[in-house]
């Protein structure tokens, strides 16, 4: 048995695997306080949710390998500085975020022209999906990246992330967040707040 594997077994073997039966274990394990959950729980649960929804009229790429400089000691990935120029152009103006945010990205891949004509028919209804490169989790990173430090502080805000990829004989970029009009936790108020991100973002308001 690899250490990682019998360090985990270690560690969290005896906590259940399903989920319910690990709210249990808790409920066994832990003192609760059900009065001070039940109140949590609809606090969290009337949060509201607000929604950004805009489209960039790019062709879906993948940002390249972040590269090591010489000259100042630190990795930097090309063209990072223009793909913010790029959204601040089609976005409409907001207050970034600093909530749990949810990030779906759908890009639109130019259609093969080499594809029957029932086929880009096909592909533009979504029936025809694309199969090959840039790969989803390469145009995640690069379309997260983009509006970090332009719409979300920081990309590991985002609690859930969806990419999808279909062809179109318009080819584009379309992204809705859904994020928190308040925190989930008094934690991640604490920690989203003594973050640098944060800081910086508060100096540069004053």
């Amino acid at each position: 048995m690899q250490k990682d594997e019998s360090e985990y077994i270690e560690k969290y073997g005896h906590i259940p695997d399903e989920k319910n039966k690990i709210l249990e274990y808790l409920e066994n394990n832990y003192k609760l306080n059900v009065n001070k959950i039940a109140e949590e729980e609809n606090r969290i649960n009337n949060i509201e949710w607000k929604e950004i929804h805009f489209i960039l009229p790019i062709i879906p790429s993948p940002s390249p390998r972040p590269r090591y400089s010489n000259k100042t000691g630190t990795f930097y990935v090309k063209g990072a500085a223009n793909n913010k120029k790029i959204i601040k152009k089609y976005i409409k103006t907001c207050n970034i975020i600093y909530t749990s945010v949810e990030m779906r990205i759908t890009t639109y891949q130019p259609t093969p022209c080499n594809m029957t004509n029932t086929e880009i028919y096909l592909a533009e209804k979504g029936l025809v999906r694309p199969s090959s490169k840039p790969d989803w989790d390469n145009l995640g990173k690069t379309y997260s990246d983009m509006i970090q430090d332009v719409l979300i502080i920081n990309d590991n805000l985002i609690t859930t992330g969806i990419v999808e990829k279909f062809y179109s004989i318009k080819p584009r970029v379309e992204i809705c967040l859904k994020y928190q009009s308040d925190y989930d936790s008094k934690f991640n108020k604490r920690r989203t707040e003594h973050s640098i991100a944060y800081v910086n973002l508060m100096n540069d308001e004053i």
